[in-house]
Formats: structure tokens, C-alpha cells, sequence
């Protein structure tokens, strides 16, 4: 029995000793009741002004033997409980401060790793001989464990007992601060949950949290759901809070973990789903912010309550986890090596880890049992009792070492009549003749299954035909028979299947027809519910065989995910959608549905996998092809735009010819936003085809069509690149490219300061890597370095992989400036890994860097190779805007190599030809430099200074970088 004595809630509550009793196996649930009453008591009671000052709650706990004894007869009086338990929880209420909850030691240990606890060492209390260990309860660790409810209270554990010694091991040096993940992999039934249980069990005694979530099937398209479920729960959301409710347990929580509330409770609070007018003013922020911040602030919660104590995370069924909870996953586990975390993942063999291999990261596997492992568990499990050595024979030949089967295979001979003659062949055959058994309770199972392997009674109750009575008696009778387990009591329970293989089993055995029928009921009831997400929706759609009603959920699934930037979970609802109205019949109808689901796949794919994926170009080419059979003109300018993007990184002159359609099409339909993206990307093809004053004129042209006040990126054409900083930062390389060096780093570093002021992380990365190029071009050593390292660091954090690489690349080009000549080799492998293949769009221009930064060091050899691949690249693709840099350098190289003068001169001219048509004064300075100080050389004096001196004249600005300098000391030598 647990009581709890309230104190000063006496005052308030008129009820001072709050009492839950069960029989001995619900002690931990009691107590994991009262602990959490007495917290909602002290937070309740905090929010009560008397006289001005808020309530003063102390709460104490204590867990024992009470006799309940009812004064006054039946009807009247009242019921008292009587013993030492409630003394005990009343002089602990006592040692309690203000505001906080105590409890004593026995009441730990039934509620080990569900609350975070802080020992408060042992207190001798009034009345007490014995002084008592008492902890104060901090906060609620997280859901109340599940595993109890995978494995039941008879699975025996055994042949287990070296990988048991793993995942102790690993808790070891969690605990000692060297954060561990261990993933444990295994065919299904083989025991994964039953070890983690174990591992549960033997952390008991050991002051810990415990934090689990299982994955499923049914919401592998759906972002962080397991994650949400596990902070729904860690957070004591129920069933009846209103909105408000919610929003309040969130302050609670974040409040207790340390966290600013004006900046975390909007971002978590739109992250659960909780409408704004419950209590929130959503941060004006971009999907792409939004999620990295969330993965951050989730990140830092884990390790926060780490400080407090030791923490385990436990992630059943990974095979079935969406993409972005395994992307949280693996930043807890980058971060975590330092910290008191263990991180545990469960998974069948088909898994593939995404997460980085580090030394803090364990694969454990699980093979089958032997056979002698196999009869010791067969001999373990209670009904195994009065089986004959034949049948237990039988028994370990046909369980082939899967414990889940062995077990199961001796329930049902146990419960058979003629154990010998009824051992079934298979697990699926052993779990029906189980639910035969039961009767009236298999119609139940069946129908369950249909929901996935947890649900709840209320949904359960939507879909069946079955009074409250046989439905409540159902379910009583399979959660007896351990074929599913129970929180809570209808109609707010939830129930989940014993394991995934009994669900799979029970729903096997429906007729198709009948599976539909359900399917269907449950779509019906789904599609009246506000807050369903639409992906279960779409998936039940479609096993109810309604095609066209799972195209549009899964199309909302798709545009969901993709604007809250879960790009590969819109990937996967968007393919799915797109598979299904593939089996619709062919017409302009089909037609005209898959068009918008076409354009927001290209956009998912773009950000996913960059523009140059050959998904991207597939996808938008079919958006052409359909919107010109439609006659839809916006249609194909987007679909146009999209192939502009794609065909930058391998034929620039056809990514033109699209962009200059796309922004006729705009102009024509006077549609804004169409016409900004196709000045944009007219600009973008322009700068790369070395046509850059052309491209600053459609830049600017942008700006007519551009509205500072907007978002933009909840716009399919938008959702990669914020258009307002694409255009800052191609203005400002532009710019440099035209001779305005100053100019173009004074706008650079506005760009950034604009990318941080909208908060969208893919354009904050472009804008630094950006403002990184600009100073290269500048040749600003220390500025490359100080901004590459930022730009890295930041791109690294938040997942895009094309940044990073750049940067990583300027970096090392810096650091080979500088003189470290143990930088080559990194930046020539760096190269090869990013743009070897050429189909990076500006592979060219990283090219000419490394070229450079080579030429300086020495290194001729793998200077000449990158400007011979650099020219490749640009005779091939029409990437021509470092034309007359890739000559000049070409040039350098040839005089560096003892060559023939003339054929460097030769270059130097070609370099000096290509940058004038071009107008890129930069490139034409360093080309004039460079043919100057060869003439010079040659004796050919006055040539060189009349070629030099009316280059370096035209300038009015950007006297202080390097090129000027030494085109100025060449002149005065001269």
C-alpha cells in the first residue's frame, strides 16, 4: 500500500492523505501514481495566491502495509488507514521544504528511472528510532517502462547472460561519464526487449532515469513520432487535457530542465501539435529552423537530465523508425561521449545504422539459442509442468532456438489436451490456436490488430461491432492470457500487443475482404478526427482499398512533412501517393492530381539530395511533360524552374534556355513569385555561363518582384533557398567578378547578417560558405579561415553535406596560403572526394582555388591536374565563369615548370581575352599582372606597363587586397 500525506493541502484540498492500494504487482503502479499526484499537488497548489502569497505545498510519500477500517457503519463516517505507512508519510510531508515532494527509500525502489530523484541522505524523523534515506523528486524522468508490457512477468530469461555483460558494461562507463549507444540486432522473437528488461531490472537499485519509445509500422512516414510519444507521456500528457492543460505541463517541464521558456515552450509546443491560441505565439521562424532547433533543444534536454543522473534512452524497432527521429538519435549520440547517457536501439537484421561509427558505439547481436539454452527455457516457463520429456523434446526440435516460439509452442501444449499430438508447426499456428481457445476474446484480437500493435480503447471501441460489455470482457481475457497488456482503465486505456509477431498473426488470419471492412471503419472514423495525422489516415485508406482518398492523405502527409522540412518522410508519402495514382486510369484527370504532388516531390528530392540528383531531374521533366499536356502555363514555369536548378551542375546553356522560358512564363501570367525565381535563376545560369553583368542586371530586376515581409519558404518554388539571401550573395560574387571587391564583401557580410535575421539554417550555410568565396576571391587569408570554420561548423551541425564541403575546401585552400604545407594533401583529397566526378555545380571555381593554393606550395603536378580537370569540366558542362582564371593559371604553372615562355604567354593572352569579353576586371588584373611580369622578364618593359596601367587605373576601390598591391608594385618597379 502507498499512502501519501498532503500537509498543508489539507488547508486548501480539505482532504490531507491521499490513498491508492492494489495487490502486490500494481505496487509500483500505486506508486508511480502517488508520486506523480504529489507533484501535480505542488505545482496545483503553487499557482494559489493566499494573502498575496503563493500556497505552500509539502508533500511526503512513504510505501507499506496499512489496515483500511470504515468508522461510523455503511454510508456515513469515514475510512481511515491505519498503521505505521501513514505516520511514516506524514513526519517525511514534515522534512519536506516548500514546493517539493519527498519520498523514502522503499518508495524508490518500486520507481526506479521514472522520476528524477536527488538524495537528500539519511533524516531522523520525529517518532522514528531509525533514521531514513529520504530523495527529493525532482521531475518526471519519462514514460512509465513499456518493456514489462513486451515481455510479461513469466518470460524467463535465459542464455543471455554475455550480452547482458555488454550492455553492463556499457552502463559502466555511461555512468562514469563516457556516454555509450549500443544497438542490439536480432530476428524477430529472439529476445531483444526481454534483454533490455533484464538490463531494467538490474538497474533497480542504481540511481538512474529511464526513457524508452517503440517505433511501428504505421508511423514510419511520420517525423519524431515516437519521439513526441515519449515527451507526451514523459510530460503526463492524458487524454482529457485541454490545450491549455498541455501547454502548462510543457512550461513545467522545460521550466525544470533549465530551459528559457520564451524561446523553447513556442518551438516545442508547434512541435507536440499544440494549437496557438492555447497559450503560444509561434517564433517567426522557417520549417528548416524550426527542426534544427528542435533536434538541438531535444539533443540538450537528454544531456541536461544526464546532469541530474545517469540516463538510459531505449528505441525499440528501429527498422521501423522515421527519419528524423533516427537523424535526433544520432546527434544525442555525437554529442553524448562526455555524458552520463546510455543510448540503447533494438532492430531486426535488415537495419541499416545511419549514425557515425565512433568508439562510444556497440553492435550486439543475437543469435538463436542453443538447443540445450532452448530446453531450459522450455523447462523454465510455468505451464511447462507435467510435460513429458517427449513432448519437451518436440517442443526444443520445432522452436529452432526462437525463445518467443519456444514459449509460446509450450503455452499452447501445456493448455492442449493431448499435449503430444497438439504441438502447432508455427509460431502463427501456436498463437491462433491460443486465440481458439479463447473464444469470443479471437474476434477482439483480430479486430485490434487491424489498429497496429498498440492502440487504444477508444478507437478500438469506433471500429467494432461489440457492445461495452463483450468488448471490456475481450480484452480482459487476452490481457489474462498475456497476448496483450493494459495501462490504465476503459474507456482511457491503451493496450499494446505482447509482440509484433502476435499482432501479425492475429491479423493474418482475417479474410482480405474483412480487413478492408476495418480498414475502412477506422479511415472513417480518422477522417473525423481534426487531430489524426493524415499519414495514418492515408495508410488506413489504403488497405480499405480507397485509392483515390489515400492519394490525398498521403499528398497532405507529403506537403506536411515537407513544410515542417522532414524532406525524406515527405519523400516517402509523396512516392507512396504517387505509386497509387499510378493504378488509377490514365486522362487529364489522373493527370492534373499528379502535377502538384510532382512539384512538391522535386521539391522534397532538391533539399534531400541537392539539385544536381538525377531524381530531380526525372521528377520535373514529368511535371513538364504533364502541365504542357494540361496547357497549364504556371505549371510548367515551375516545372521549368526546376530543370534550370538541375541542369546548372552539367549543361548550364540548357539550364538557360528553362529559366528563360520559366521567367517568360511569369511575365506573361503576371505571376510575382514565379518571375522573382526565374530572375533568379537567369542570374544564377548567367554568372556561371561568365556572363555577369547580365546577371547582376536580372538581380536587380529581382528586387521589383521580391517582398522583404514575406516568408517564402512554405512555397514549394522557395523551400531550399530563401530567395532574398540567394540574391544577396550572387550579387556580392558578382560583384567581385565585376571589379568591386569592397563592394561585393560589404554586401556579403550584410547577407549573412540577413540569413540570420530570417533564421532559415540552409540559407544561413550558403550565406557563410558565400561570404567565404568572397574573400578568397579578395584573397583575405585570415577572413577564408575565420569564416570557413564557422561555415563548417554550422553546416556540419545542421546536415548539409554540399557547404560543408566547400567550406572544408576554402579552408584547407587557406591553410596552404598560409604556408601549411601539410595542408595539400588534405585539400587535394578534400577535392577529389567533392568534385572529382564534375558533377558539383561551380566545381570549376573550387578547382582554380585548389590550382592556386597548389602553384604556391609547389605541389606543380597536382596544381596542373586540377586546372586540366577545371577545363574539362568547363567545355563540357558551360561552366565558364573561371575561363580566364583556369588560362592564367595555366600560364603560372608553365613558367613554374621551366617552359616554353611563348606558351605561357599564349595563356596569359587567351586568360586576358576571355575576362575582357566577360568584363570581369578582377580576372582581368591578375591575367594583365601576370603577362606584364613576363614581359618584364623578357626585357619588354614598356609593353608590360602600357598593358598594365590602364587595368589598374580603372579601379576605384579594393586597394587594399593583394591583386591591387601587387599590380601597384609591378607598375612602380616598371
Amino acid at each position: 500500500m502507498v499512502a501519501l500525506h498532503g500537509g498543508h493541502v489539507a488547508q486548501y484540498l480539505g482532504d490531507g492523505l491521499l490513498v491508492y492500494f492494489g495487490w502486490p504487482r500494481a505496487y509500483d503502479d500505486a506508486a508511480e501514481r502517488a508520486v506523480r499526484a504529489g507533484l501535480w499537488l505542488a505545482d496545483e497548489a503553487a499557482e494559489i495566491e493566499t494573502g498575496g502569497e503563493p500556497l505552500a505545498v509539502r508533500v511526503g510519500l512513504h510505501t507499506g502495509p496499512v489496515v483500511v477500517s470504515a468508522l461510523g457503519g455503511e454510508g456515513r463516517g469515514e475510512t481511515l488507514a491505519l498503521g505505521d505507512t501513514p505516520n511514516v508519510a506524514a513526519r517525511v510531508q514534515g522534512a519536506a521544504e516548500p514546493g517539493s515532494v519527498l519520498i523514502t527509500e522503499a518508495t524508490q525502489r518500486l520507481v526506479p528511472g521514472m522520476f528524477v530523484v536527488e538524495e537528500c541522505g539519511a533524516k531522523t524523523l520525529k517518532g522514528l528510532s531509525e533514521p531514513m534515506v529520504l530523495y527529493r523528486v525532482v521531475q518526471p524522468s519519462g514514460v512509465r517502462s513499456r518493456l514489462e508490457t513486451s515481455v510479461g512477468h513469466l518470460t524467463p530469461f535465459v542464455g543471455r547472460q554475455t550480452e547482458l555483460g555488454v550492455l553492463r558494461d556499457a552502463w559502466d562507463h555511461a555512468v562514469e561519464g563516457g556516454g555509450q549507444a549500443v544497438l542490439v540486432q536480432g530476428e524477430a522473437g529472439l529476445g531483444k526487449s526481454r534483454l533490455c528488461y533484464e538490463l531494467r531490472t538490474q538497474l533497480t537499485g542504481e540511481p538512474h532515469t529511464w526513457l524508452e519509445c517503440r517505433c511501428s509500422p504505421y508511423t514510419v512516414g511520420t517525423a519524431f513520432h515516437p519521439v513526441i510519444e515519449l515527451v507526451s507521456q514523459a510530460l503526463a500528457f492524458l487524454p482529457t487535457d485541454t490545450p491549455a492543460a498541455k501547454i502548462a505541463k510543457l512550461a513545467g517541464g522545460l521550466g525544470r530542465a533549465g530551459f528559457d521558456r520564451d524561446e523553447t515552450l513556442p518551438l516545442l509546443a508547434e512541435w507536440l501539435g499544440l494549437p496557438e491560441g492555447a497559450g503560444y505565439t509561434a517564433l517567426p521562424m522557417s520549417a528548416d529552423a524550426k527542426r534544427q532547433q528542435t533536434l538541438e533543444t531535444l539533443v540538450h534536454w537528454n544531456l541536461r537530465l544526464a546532469q541530474l543522473q545517469p540516463l538510459v534512452v531505449l528505441v525499440e524497432d528501429l527498422h521501423w523508425c522515421d527519419p528524423s527521429s533516427l537523424t535526433l538519435l544520432g546527434r544525442l549520440q555525437a554529442q553524448m561521449a562526455t555524458s552520463h547517457v546510455l543510448l540503447v536501439g533494438t532492430a531486426r537484421p535488415e537495419f541499416e545504422s545511419p549514425w557515425t561509427t565512433r568508439s562510444n558505439l556497440r553492435t550486439l547481436t543475437l543469435s538463436r539459442l542453443t538447443k540445450r539454452r532452448a530446453r531450459e527455457l522450455v523447462a523454465a516457463v510455468g505451464q511447462a509442468r507435467g510435460l513429458s520429456e517427449e513432448v519437451i523434446d518436440q517442443l526444443v526440435e520445432r522452436a529452432d532456438g526462437v525463445p518467443l516460439f519456444a514459449e509460446e509452442l509450450t503455452r499452447s501444449a501445456a493448455e492442449a489436451d493431448d499435449a503430444a499430438h497438439a504441438i502447432p508447426t508455427t509460431l502463427q499456428d501456436s498463437l491462433l490456436a491460443r486465440l481458439d481457445r479463447l473464444s469470443s476474446a479471437k474476434e477482439v484480437a483480430q479486430r485490434a490488430s487491424v489498429l497496429g500493435r498498440e492502440f487504444s480503447y477508444g478507437l478500438l471501441a469506433a471500429v467494432v461491432e461489440l457492445d461495452a460489455t463483450a468488448l471490456e470482457d475481450g480484452l480482459a481475457r487476452l490481457v489474462d492470457a498475456e497476448l496483450l497488456f493494459v495501462r490504465g482503465e476503459p474507456p482511457d486505456s491503451s493496450y499494446t500487443f505482447r509482440h509484433a509477431l502476435v499482432q501479425e498473426a492475429a491479423y493474418e488470419s482475417l479474410l482480405k475482404r474483412t480487413r478492408q471492412q476495418l480498414h475502412a471503419k477506422v479511415a472513417d472514423v480518422l477522417a473525423a478526427d481534426e487531430n489524426a495525422g493524415p499519414e495514418r489516415l492515408a495508410r488506413h485508406a489504403e488497405l480499405a482499398g480507397r485509392s483515390e482518398a489515400a492519394v490525398a492523405a498521403y499528398h497532405a502527409a507529403g506537403e506536411k512533412a515537407r513544410l515542417g522540412a522532414a524532406y525524406d518522410e515527405a519523400i516517402r508519402h509523396l512516392d507512396q501517393a504517387l505509386a497509387l495514382l499510378g493504378q488509377q486510369p490514365e486522362g487529364t484527370e489522373r493527370d492534373a492530381l499528379e502535377v502538384p504532388i510532382q512539384l512538391a516531390l522535386g521539391g522534397a528530392l532538391s533539399a534531400a539530395r541537392g539539385y544536381g540528383d538525377p531524381r530531380v531531374g526525372e521528377t520535373y521533366t514529368r511535371v513538364l511533360g504533364l502541365a504542357e499536356g494540361l496547357g497549364d502555363e504556371l505549371q510548367i514555369g515551375w516545372a521549368c524552374s526546376g530543370l534550370a536548378s538541375f541542369h546548372l551542375a552539367s549543361q548550364v546553356e540548357l539550364g538557360l534556355q528553362f529559366a528563360e522560358r520559366e521567367l517568360a512564363i511569369a511575365e506573361r501570367a503576371g505571376d510575382a513569385d514565379l518571375a522573382l525565381r526565374g530572375c533568379l535563376d537567369v542570374a544564377v545560369t548567367e554568372t556561371y555561363r561568365g556572363r555577369f553583368a547580365s546577371a547582376l542586371a536580372h538581380l536587380e530586376r529581382a528586387l521589383a518582384h521580391y517582398d522583404p515581409e514575406r516568408s517564402y519558404l512554405l512555397d514549394s518554388g522557395f523551400s531550399i533557398n530563401h530567395p532574398g539571401v540567394l540574391r544577396g550573395y550572387q550579387m556580392a560574387w558578382n560583384l567581385v567578378f565585376l571589379g568591386r571587391p569592397d563592394q561585393g564583401a560589404e554586401l556579403a557580410a550584410e547577407t549573412v547578417a540577413t540569413a540570420r535575421g530570417i533564421g532559415h539554417p540552409f540559407s544561413i550555410a550558403g550565406a557563410l560558405t558565400m561570404q567565404t568565396i568572397v574573400h578568397a576571391m579578395r584573397r583575405d587569408i585570415p577572413r577564408v579561415r575565420e569564416r570557413a570554420e564557422e561555415a563548417i561548423a554550422f553546416s556540419e551541425a545542421n546536415g548539409f553535406p554540399f557547404w560543408q564541403g566547400i567550406a572544408r575546401t576554402l579552408q584547407n585552400t587557406a591553410r596552404v596560403l598560409a604556408g601549411e604545407g601539410e595542408a595539400a594533401e588534405d585539400l587535394v583529397r578534400g577535392v577529389r572526394d567533392s568534385a572529382g566526378g564534375g558533377s558539383l555545380s561551380g566545381a570549376t571555381a573550387v578547382l582554380c582555388l585548389v590550382a592556386d593554393a597548389c602553384l604556391r606550395a609547389g605541389e606543380l603536378g597536382e596544381a596542373r591536374g586540377h586546372v586540366e580537370l577545371g577545363l574539362a569540366l568547363s567545355a563540357r558542362a558551360g561552366e565558364h565563369f573561371v575561363d580566364a582564371e583556369l588560362h592564367r593559371l595555366t600560364a603560372e604553372i608553365a613558367l613554374a615548370e621551366g617552359g616554353e615562355p611563348s606558351v605561357a604567354e599564349s595563356s596569359f593572352v587567351r586568360g586576358l581575352e576571355i575576362a575582357r569579353g566577360q568584363q570581369a576586371k578582377g580576372m582581368e588584373l591578375r591575367a594583365a599582372t601576370g603577362l606584364a611580369r613576363l614581359r618584364r622578364d623578357q626585357g619588354r618593359r614598356d609593353e608590360a606597363r602600357e598593358l598594365l596601367a590602364p587595368v589598374y587605373g580603372w579601379f576605384t576601390e579594393g586597394f587594399d587586397t593583394p591583386d591591387l598591391k601587387e599590380a601597384k608594385a609591378l607598375l612602380a618597379e616598371l
